[in-house]
């Protein structure tokens, strides 16, 4: 049987979409009969303060008094339902893990692993001397947006060389899929978050009974909400919804009085509240697809996001314009000239069908190249 290793960020601060993801994909493999174990690997370009033996304090050190709950939870989710290798920081350490282990493929992807920022050839599969027997996969890896890109064309020539080796490529996003050509040449499959290959039914294992007695609103924003009060508290009066539960460690953002903000949720607190919710807006593209997934009555809006070079604000927001495109969704997207009023309500006998069509497909590519020879 196929010994496969996923190579993913799952351990960098306390993100509910990229541990969720990390679990998805390998509970994905392990569905269709696989046995999947994931790359317990801490980057290098992380400054941590502790070494040695007393490494994992970093975590609790970082979270400090204010999210210790919260961080615990991540690490009681991860250590329940994630399969970890030993813990790694070095290349040789890596290689030795795959040996031990008779690691036959690899899988590097998703979540925004080959992101300009902070480069790390581990999340291309490459690992120095190595076996040639093992096949290498990029799943549903993000790459960032065009806007994004377009800041750093220095380093194409650095990710032409990290992706020349890897013997199937697929991408999170169209757009993606277009850098990939134009960087390296090659057709990039597009295939959906490993979040999505996961089925409502399969992420109803985490989800209890509400602990919210009344109707409410999940707010899920990284970004400034403050150009959407209005927008939001129309959504809310729409949907004859009085109670705001905010979901963020940005606590800034949700000032408004008689706003609750949930600053200890893990990653099985924040499936429960989106999948109760009477309505969900986020700008957030984890947020979206989980909204999707558990056919939540959603609102997307888009985000700036500023970067060191230049101190230039530059869209974004393609990752999650692209799922909403692909789906035929468009109409939830929310900006600050968007009637939110006008949104008309989701059909989702009909979406459930698009993407149940677009899991099949993105499954199907996956299975193709674990069984696949290589070229």
């Amino acid at each position: 049987m196929e010994k496969i290793c996923t190579v993913t960020y799952h351990n960098v601060g306390m993100n509910y979409g990229q541990t969720l993801q990390a679990y998805a994909l390998q509970a994905a493999l392990r569905k269709y009969g696989y046995d999947s174990i994931l790359l317990n690997y801490y980057t290098p370009f992380a400054d941590y303060k502790y070494k040695g033996k007393l490494f994992f304090i970093n975590r609790y050190a970082e979270a400090g008094a204010k999210s210790l709950l919260k961080q615990l939870r991540f690490d009681c989710f991860i250590h329940k339902n994630i399969k970890l290798t030993k813990l790694c920081f070095t290349t040789k350490e890596i290689r030795q893990i795959l040996d031990d282990l008779k690691i036959t493929h690899m899988i590097c992807g998703s979540d925004q692993i080959w992101n300009p920022n902070g480069l790390d050839a581990v999340y291309f599969l490459q690992y120095g001397a190595e076996s040639k027997r093992r096949r290498k996969i990029a799943y549903a890896a993000s790459i960032c947006s065009k806007d994004v890109m377009a800041k750093f064309k220095n380093k194409y020539p650095l990710y032409n060389k990290l992706i020349k080796d890897i013997d199937y490529v697929s991408i999170r996003e169209k757009s993606g899929v277009e850098i990939v050509k134009e960087i390296t040449g090659r057709d990039a499959e597009y295939v959906l978050d490993p979040t999505l290959l996961l089925n409502r039914k399969d992420w109803s294992k985490f989800i209890r009974r509400s602990l919210v007695r009344q109707k409410y609103m999940v707010l899920f924003f990284y970004g400034d909400i403050k150009p959407f009060l209005t927008k939001i508290e129309i959504i809310a009066k729409i949907n004859n919804i009085t109670k705001i539960i905010c979901l963020q460690t940005s606590e800034e953002n949700y000032s408004k009085p008689g706003w609750s903000v949930k600053r200890n949720a893990g990653p099985m607190q924040f499936l429960n509240l989106l999948a109760h919710a009477s309505a969900v807006c986020t700008d957030s593209f984890h947020g979206t697809a989980f909204s999707i997934n558990l056919n939540r009555n959603f609102y997307c809006f888009g985000r700036s996001e500023e970067f060191t070079s230049g101190k230039q604000k530059v869209s974004n927001n393609s990752r999650i314009t692209d799922l909403l495109e692909l789906l035929e969704i468009k109409e939830r997207w929310v900006d600050v000239q968007t009637d939110v009023s006008k949104i008309r309500k989701i059909d989702y006998k009909s979406l459930n069908k698009k993407l149940n069509n677009e899991r099949k497909k993105s499954l199907s590519y996956l299975m193709k190249s674990l069984s696949q020879s290589k070229d």
